[in-house]
């Protein structure tokens, strides 16, 4: 029996969602699995990954052949697990900055040149408020 470390697709339609399954290569995709090593939601924010590395271990000295995906999946998870120094992994992806639109982005440059121009204007009229000191002084 050939057997296969793939995903097992499980989610809704237009949602995406996965099981990391080792299955025999001669089933359909969504078949019966042999063992479940873990979930991946590609969509999920809080927790897109958990893997068990050792069962991955295990099926893979036994002569089982990941997929790319699931390659790429596991090599991620090995990299987050040798980080945390544990076995079972679940990666939470860092939260991204928010998208400013362009309307947003726009304003807050011309607030920011407004701002730079009245330091300016004050700056040089202090300079010129003590430069006529000065003069008054000399007289």
């Amino acid at each position: 029996m050939s057997l296969k470390i793939r995903l097992k697709r499980i989610g809704m339609r237009k949602q995406p969602s996965y099981k990391i399954v080792v299955a025999d290569a001669r089933k359909p995709r969504d078949g019966k699995a042999v063992d479940i090593l873990g979930t991946y939601s590609p969509q999920r924010k809080d927790k897109p990954l958990t893997l068990d590395i050792e069962k991955v271990d295990k099926w893979l000295s036994v002569g089982a052949q990941p997929t790319d995906a699931a390659k790429k999946i596991v090599d991620k998870a090995r990299k987050a697990a040798e980080e945390q120094g544990v076995t079972k992994v679940s990666i939470t992806s860092s939260p991204k900055a928010p998208k400013i639109s362009k309307k947003k982005k726009d304003a807050m440059k011309k607030a920011e040149e407004a701002a730079s121009a009245e330091r300016i204007a004050a700056a040089s009229q202090s300079d010129t408020a003590k430069g006529s000191d000065d003069n008054k002084s000399s007289d």
